[in-house]
């Protein structure tokens, strides 16, 4: 990787989505990768590009994050080593469209299997089958209250 490597990392999903879109709009960055932290909801956007250009998308991506509160950390590395490279690009994570990756108009022949006779007539339904008795209530609830009266005898004398 021959590029800068810019790294901003936020709370919630909705503000890396934010800080991504300002960062490359901001600079000729690419997005390399929007990876999900391990807790409390914190993502992390990987750009790369020039390093000037670096500077700047992570510059204002941090600004956008600490306006809304949200900002946990940056990093820009200029020039990362060989290993990085892999580490980065290794599973990017972004989603795919729906029309990509289902076709809805595609028709698919599966055959229909009839259940038997003998297995629909030994099925009932739920309101028909049959529920324990309950027994009725043999003792009758009573409320009570208590009446807190005042007594001189049960006061302190003074």
């Amino acid at each position: 990787m021959s590029e800068a490597l810019g790294m901003v990392e936020v709370g919630g999903f909705s503000t890396v989505v934010k800080v991504a879109d300002v960062m490359v709009k901001t600079a000729n960055v690419h997005i390399e990768k929007i990876e999900r932290a391990r807790g409390a909801g914190q993502m992390t956007v990987f750009v790369s590009g020039d390093v000037g250009a670096v500077n700047a998308a992570v510059a204002a991506g941090a600004n956008i994050a600490a306006d809304v509160d949200k900002f946990v950390a940056k990093q820009i590395i200029p020039r990362p080593a060989a290993g990085i490279d892999s580490l980065v690009k290794a599973a990017k994570n972004f989603p795919t469209a729906v029309s990509e990756t289902v076709d809805s108009t595609k028709e698919v022949d599966t055959p229909v299997v009839e259940k038997p006779e003998s297995v629909k007539e030994q099925a009932t339904p739920a309101s028909q089958a049959a529920k324990p008795e309950s027994k009725p209530a043999t003792t009758k609830r009573t409320t009570t209250s208590r009446r807190r009266t005042n007594n001189k005898n049960t006061r302190p004398k003074q």
